[in-house]
């Protein structure tokens, strides 16, 4: 087996901002798996602010376990056994990881001629999955005209990115609600409050407006986050907070008051996802299938396990904005929702691997 990488840099169509970034370009590593002809490709965001991993470090970590992986990993005990033995490295390098990963699971099951969900004993990917709207901090031209374009697909269910100019993140929030009747709407904070009192005050006056608000504090703890969702009766979603099976079993005490976002990048792979997936089924805790901003259709075709893994404790699925947000993607038929922010399954995929063809003029 032999193992390249890359690092790719897809300009967006529109800047996207946030409370602690502004992006309008991609920021992703590619990882090539190849062995007797069989490609597979694999995809991974790193985020300095979310995980403390940059581009440099997946490069590095590449570096240190490429031949390593080429000798060791054969199937897919033998993928379960690295990781294993290399559980602290990979922790600190989820992204790297996760790109290494999802090539290796591309590869052994396209030559097992099986999807990768048949390979891990899951149930065949079916039907549709429907997709969250996702909103930035924006001017009002510009941000009106990311939700008519929304709006245009049908898209009901919304998730809005607050800043600290909590007039101009409302009168965001009462655009969405007057333009879209019925709308599901849930707020990412991204670490925004310096204090649970500080969260408590705002959230309090939202609380009959949305369902749910991500990551509310700058130094997020258990004890403050509880308090907030007690005070509020605002669920909580845990993001940063939450990056592996450790950090997240504290949490899993008070499944009522949490809901854990499950993004394959931050979570280093499929494996921890759906192991995690698998925590929060047995708690009774919802989750998030979240999407790193700027990702491929690899990366939204992975997550497509945890979300049908989840089942009814699935509150919400981010990702599959492909073109829309990307000028260009890297697979022949991008992965993304269409109308109603529904991804449909019947003629998308192949029968192997992702099943998705990747065309290597657009990784070079």
């Amino acid at each position: 087996m032999t193992l390249r990488c890359w690092q790719l840099a897809i300009p967006f169509r529109s800047k996207f901002t946030h409370n602690r970034k502004s992006r309008s370009v991609s920021s992703t590593f590619w990882v090539q798996a190849e062995q007797d002809g069989m490609v597979g490709f694999g995809e991974g965001c790193p985020r300095p602010y979310v995980t403390g991993e940059t581009l440099d470090q997946c490069q590095l970590f590449f570096n240190r376990h490429s031949k390593q992986v080429s000798a060791a990993i054969t199937d897919l005990p033998s993928l379960k056994a690295y990781r294993k033995n290399h559980e602290m490295d990979i922790a600190a390098n989820p992204a790297a990881w996760c790109a290494i990963e999802l090539a290796l699971l591309d590869l052994i099951a396209r030559l097992q001629q099986v999807p990768v969900e048949r390979l891990l004993g899951l149930p065949d990917l079916s039907g549709s999955f429907r997709y969250t709207g996702v909103l930035g901090v924006d001017a009002p031209e510009a941000f009106a005209r990311k939700l008519q374009a929304h709006r245009s697909l049908g898209m009901h269910d919304y998730k809005l990115k607050w800043n600290a100019d909590n007039a101009s993140s409302r009168a965001r929030l009462e655009q969405i609600q007057s333009a879209v009747p019925g709308v599901m709407i849930r707020i990412d904070a991204n670490n925004l409050w310096p204090s649970a009192a500080a969260a408590i005050q705002e959230l309090k006056a939202l609380a009959d407006s949305v369902w749910a608000v991500e990551e509310p504090l700058c130094l997020p703890s258990l004890q403050d986050a509880l308090n907030i969702a007690r005070q509020t009766g605002v669920r909580i979603i845990l993001d940063e907070a939450v990056l592996n099976e450790r950090d997240l079993l504290p949490y899993l005490d008070y499944a009522e008051h949490f809901i854990l976002n499950l993004r394959v990048s931050k979570c280093g792979g499929l494996l921890s996802s759906l192991a995690m997936a698998q925590r929060c089924l047995d708690a009774g805790m919802h989750a998030v299938v979240g999407a790193q901003v700027g990702e491929t259709s690899i990366l939204s075709r992975a997550a497509l396990p945890v979300a049908q893994f989840l089942g009814n404790h699935c509150k919400a699925q981010e990702g599959a904005y492909g073109v829309h947000l990307l000028e260009r993607d890297v697979v022949e038929q991008p992965l993304q929702f269409g109308k109603g922010g529904t991804l449909f399954l019947s003629d998308q995929l192949g029968d192997c691997g992702w099943g998705l063809n990747c065309d290597l003029a657009r990784l070079d």
